[in-house]
């Protein structure tokens, strides 16, 4: 419901909706990572602190959650880090299985952070 609502642009009714969720079920890493994407919808694709946070959560209660790491990447990439992007999504698909339906994904932001920092940006 949450990701229909968000694709509507009714990201604070989703946030409002896992929020209650996550009272009634706080150790349900899934809905960490989407009240995290929730919050990142709300905030017009950047990584907020809040997200950071409820992404973190879902990293604890679940460490080999890929979420909590791509958005992990983006959050440094949005803060201009694109070394420290490219260290997490590499190590994130180092460790993913290689039929993981996110790999490309990763890959293509993978390359995107090669390229900023052949550009500069960063140092």
């Amino acid at each position: 419901m949450s990701v229909a609502l968000s694709g509507e642009g009714k990201s604070e009714q989703a946030v409002e909706g896992l929020t209650r969720a996550l009272a009634v079920m706080p150790d349900q890493p899934d809905l960490w990572v989407a009240l995290g994407e929730a919050l990142v919808a709300h905030n017009k694709g950047l990584v907020s602190p809040a997200a950071r946070l409820a992404f973190d959560r879902a990293s604890r209660i679940a460490p080999d959650h890929p979420a909590p790491r791509y958005y992990l990447g983006m959050a440094w990439l949005q803060a201009g880090k694109p070394d420290q992007a490219l260290e997490t999504w590499q190590a994130l698909l180092a460790s993913a299985p290689a039929d993981a339906p996110w790999r490309e994904n990763v890959a293509r932001k993978v390359k995107a952070a090669q390229t900023m920092l052949a550009a500069g940006v960063g140092r």
